[in-house]
């Protein structure tokens, strides 16, 4: 495995809990149990009681039920005979896990909690009006795979030539890169929508996830692409004019921007120089293209002119 990172098994995942996931994961499997705990004992009692927990629509627009909209999330059905393994959660969590870790420490807890419940409310709106406009609005959903899609669509768009190593049927490790992974995830949710448009996998939210994820990258939100953190707060200091003031803060934020944009060059140069370190262990360097020399250079001289700045400081 190379540095920075280049590949993820599912083994490894995003590395150890970061605050906001944690504390996810621990509201989605206490909500489980507590679901499945009910349901054994008090059937009936159960599922009248979870209605008002998952997302109908129907109950949303003609019962101002909006608080399933978040919810609905935290929803995940329980084990039953003869399926007693609940996949459904163990996938979600494990996806969270394995990228939502890494999205967190990058964006920072209060912004990674925002996109989060961003797309969740957001996959949960687009089913709604699907919904309605295609007269399926007593379909009930549960399941946090509206804002999972959401953070994969946001991991695609970060790390898009990132490497995953997947074990198919846990047993045949795949290499496959980010942005193919989620064009995959995104054709299955768009060709189930298509063949099952009512069927319980609610694949518009899915959509809808990666969807209102998208959007919030590019649109609302479109710094937290670069890693452009909510920078901490200052205090406040007398300026000598708000225009002065607000001078100031462009310039910081530009040089911010231009620190984060040389790191991400830098993880990228590092990426393609581990491939290809990797084909020189199998092939020979004679075998290499020109281009992949080029950039063997071009990563020589960069990290050269680094260590010589790093000695002209020390």
């Amino acid at each position: 495995m190379g540095n920075y990172g280049r590949q993820y098994e599912v083994n490894l995942g995003g590395g150890g809990l970061s605050p906001a996931v944690k504390y996810l994961i621990l509201t989605n499997v206490g909500f489980f149990f507590i679901q499945y705990l009910i349901l054994s004992k008090f059937r009936m009692f159960g599922v009248v009681a979870a209605e008002w927990f998952m997302l109908v629509p129907d109950w949303v627009v003609h019962k101002g039920a909006i608080w399933q909209l978040v919810t609905y999330m935290f929803m995940h059905g329980p084990p039953e005979p003869p399926m007693y393994i609940p996949w459904h959660i163990l996938s979600n969590m494990l996806i969270l896990w394995m990228i939502g870790v890494e999205l967190e420490r990058y964006w920072g807890t209060r912004d990674f909690v925002l996109f989060y419940f961003a797309c969740g409310i957001g996959a949960g709106l687009i089913h709604l009006i699907v919904s309605f406009a295609i007269d399926i609005e007593w379909i009930k959903v549960i399941g946090a795979s509206g804002a999972i899609f959401g953070l994969l669509i946001a991991f695609g768009m970060l790390f898009p030539n990132r490497v995953i190593t997947l074990l198919l049927m846990f047993i045949l490790p795949i290499n496959i890169k980010v942005k193919y992974l989620v064009m995959v995830f995104g054709l299955l949710a768009f060709i189930g929508a298509l063949s099952s448009p009512g069927g319980p996998e609610a694949h518009f939210a899915h959509l809808g996830g990666m969807l209102v994820g998208f959007l919030y990258l590019q649109y609302a939100k479109p710094s937290l692409r670069w890693g452009d953190i909510m920078f901490s707060n200052r205090s406040d200091k007398a300026e000598a004019s708000s225009l002065t003031k607000w001078f100031r803060q462009r310039t910081e934020k530009r040089r911010q921007m231009q620190v984060v944009r040389r790191r991400q060059q830098e993880v990228q140069l590092r990426e393609r120089v581990d491939v290809i370190l990797d084909k020189i262990n199998e092939v020979g360097y004679e075998n290499l293209s020109e281009d992949e020399k080029q950039i063997l250079k071009k990563a020589s001289q960069y990290l050269s002119q680094k260590n010589l700045h790093s000695e002209g400081l020390s």
